[in-house]
């Protein structure tokens, strides 16, 4: 009974060894934000009889996320200061505590040369930076998970108008009601971003504060399991999801209507499915059907997913497995061009898994309305070397990103959300760098290709990325318009010595705005190095440089920032 609840107790995420994480993170071996199971359930595929391997159920209909590192890179600042004060690492080979709570401090002085990330009239000024992070963790019999919160307070020397507090949290877990039959799981997230995109980094404020976008989001999911002996196990569920946008509305160049308005949503979600055990041997099944209903304004108003559908997967050899997806979709969206599907749903494919870490899924069918190929993996060539590789498409928006995303979102040991999955920061995970927050519905393309190679002392990544998204339900009082980016990020880093490093990153990318009718450049650099004080104080002095020229800001914006950090855990 204890190895079987042990079973279904969710595993925290690996943590890659250091000299792996810079150049994993600098790739950005992330999933693409917009896609999500054909149920919407993600990670919620819970236990099931097929024992790993190929045999264990993928989520259907050409979506990323299933288990094992996927790639989505994208243009982020490496974190250049160790991200410290979780709660508490454990020692090799021991055991977690029931309950554990940490925290630390980051503050910083910055100087830059373009306070509102202008093109003309530009202002040098000071800002400082606190910090703090307090990060609680439980492994009990009855509830595991993490949350943390690190509120970031900015405050301008002469620009008291960019001084900004923002709300940045994470969480989630599992609690047992039940021992083995009822679980509850529980998330949350929010950030800040740009609306016009946060090509230089992660974290990194790059533009005026006027242009921020508050993002929250919360789910709670209680369900029920039951196991069929080793014929099959059944979940059944619900899920509550509220996500929340606010900022200032936002315009291009010369335009009256915004393209970026305010908005959130409720959502209900109803699901069950049913997945085979290991009385069928290579052979795996999925029944699955799920009913989520939106309550919100605009776009959300009346807005509903319903998917009910199977999977069909056959181990051909201890490598390949075959896969086939069946059933039916009814959709819709509102706005001013409202967007309905009610079509089948369908797709055909193979997953290649040489070995426990690399895999590789190719997939061509129908979902969303929309008929496309798909294609996610993460594949070792030799010891050094990894390759990354995704194709996708689907509907979506930044609000349904950040709301499909808490399936799949964790907080590591250090108190940092990522990805499941990968061990990517949510915040690289679920978001387009280089397109602009818009309100509406979009169909969004997005294609990866990243390679990583680590060395004794150093670490060099190389990603291509490239998005596409149209407009397809308008949300009304908005004018939203198409977008295609593209762009390339090299990454290094080298070990100077036991308790100094050094990182370096530069990027390059193009965004292509139907309104504006021209084309954004975007580059940037950035160094940093960082020193060990002392086992739990780290000091950071970083450099970072963005050159943005865009008609959207009538002409080319330069700017430099010089920031000094200590962060002290505790």
């Amino acid at each position: 009974m204890a190895d079987r609840a042990a079973a279904r107790r969710p595993r925290r995420p690996r943590r890659l060894p250091a000299s792996l994480a810079g150049g994993a993170l600098l790739a950005g071996l992330a999933m693409p934000a917009g896609a999500q199971s054909l149920l919407g359930l993600g990670d919620m595929a819970g236990p099931t009889g097929a024992t790993g391997g190929l045999g264990r159920p993928l989520s259907p209909f050409m979506t990323p996320l299933e288990p094992g590192r996927s790639a989505g890179p994208t243009f982020w600042q490496p974190n250049m200061l160790p991200d410290l004060g979780g709660p508490g690492q454990v020692a090799a080979g021991g055991q977690p505590p029931p309950w554990s709570i940490g925290g630390s401090v980051l503050g910083s002085i910055s100087y830059t040369d373009n306070v509102q990330s202008t093109p003309t009239n530009t202002e040098g000024d000071v800002y400082f930076t606190l910090v703090p992070r307090v990060t609680a963790a439980a492994d009990t019999a009855r509830v595991v998970g993490a949350a943390t919160y690190s509120p970031r307070l900015r405050y301008y020397v002469n620009n008291p108008s960019q001084n900004n507090f923002d709300q940045v949290f994470g969480a989630q877990g599992t609690a047992t009601v039940v021992s083995d039959q009822v679980f509850v799981e529980f998330s949350a997230s929010g950030d800040v971003q740009s609306v016009f995109g946060n090509f230089v980094g992660e974290g990194v404020p790059v533009d005026n504060t006027n242009n921020d976008v508050q993002t929250a989001s919360y789910r709670v999911s209680p369900y029920v399991v039951h196991r069929f002996g080793n014929f099959a196990t059944a979940r059944v569920g619900y899920a509550f999801r509220q996500v929340v946008q606010d900022g200032n509305d936002a315009f291009e160049q010369g335009q009256t209507t915004p393209f970026f308005i305010s908005s959130g949503y409720i959502s209900n979600q109803f699901y069950g499915f049913l997945n085979s055990g290991p009385d069928f041997g290579r052979f795996g099944w999925t029944l699955a059907a799920s009913s989520t209903d939106f309550d919100g304004d605009n776009v959300y108003d009346g807005a509903y997913n319903r998917v009910y559908g199977a999977q069909m997967r056959y181990a051909i050899t201890n490598q390949i497995a075959g896969l086939v997806d069946l059933g039916w979709q009814d959709l819709f969206y509102n706005g001013t061009t409202p967007y309905t599907v009610n079509d089948p749903v369908w797709s055909v494919g193979v997953r290649y898994q040489p070995d426990a870490t690399s895999f590789l899924t190719v997939r061509y069918g129908q979902y969303d309305g929309q008929t496309s190929w798909f294609a996610n993996g993460g594949i070792d060539l030799g010891v050094r070397t990894r390759l990354f590789v995704n194709y996708s498409e689907s509907l979506s928006n930044s609000a349904l990103m950040t709301g499909n995303s808490l399936n799949s979102l964790r907080v590591d040991a250090l108190g940092n959300l990522v990805d499941s999955g990968t061990g990517a920061p949510a915040a690289i995970a679920f978001s387009s760098p280089l397109q602009n927050v818009q309100s509406g519905i979009f169909l969004q393309k997005r294609g990866a290709l990243a390679i990583s190679h680590v060395l004794p002392r150093d670490t060099v990544s190389l990603a291509l990325s490239w998005q596409e998204s149209d407009p397809v339900a308008i949300a009304a009082g908005t004018q939203p318009f198409s977008q295609t980016s593209r762009g390339v990020t090299l990454g290094w880093t080298r070990a100077l010595q036991p308790a100094m490093s050094l990182s370096a990153a530069g990027r390059f990318g193009t965004s292509e705005s139907q309104n504006i009718n021209g084309t954004a450049t975007n580059y940037g650099f950035t160094a940093a190095l960082t020193r060990t004080l002392s086992p739990r104080l780290f000091a950071s002095l970083r450099y970072e440089y963005s050159n943005r020229e865009t008609n959207q800001f009538a002409g080319r914006t330069d700017r430099n920032v010089i920031t000094l950090s200590l962060r002290q855990a505790f």
